[in-house]
């Protein structure tokens, strides 16, 4: 289940089916294509910093493998935009 603050075609949640190797990168990068939302740097080294991801409530930068942590069926993913504001 991946849910989020910007929406998946009207909805805030939504289910990718991937392969049973796919990675926290083959989720984001998959996400990215179908939505058109740029999720990590051009070279897929990192997410971009206007954005947080969460694996089960843990932010990606405290997992042991971070974009390299392999997804399991049932896992939870965040994917939030950080608030933007202006004056």
């Amino acid at each position: 289940m991946i849910s989020s603050n910007f929406g998946f075609g009207g909805e805030r949640a939504a289910q990718l089916d991937l392969s049973g190797d796919a990675t926290l990168r083959d989720l984001l990068t998959e996400v990215a294509k179908r939505y058109d939302y740029r999720l990590l740097a051009p070279d897929l080294s990192k997410v971009v910093d206007e954005v947080q991801i969460t694996v089960n409530g843990k932010d990606h930068l405290f997992l042991p493998k971070r974009l390299e942590m392999p997804l399991s069926e049932g896992d939870e993913v965040g994917i939030h935009f950080y608030p933007l504001g202006g004056g």
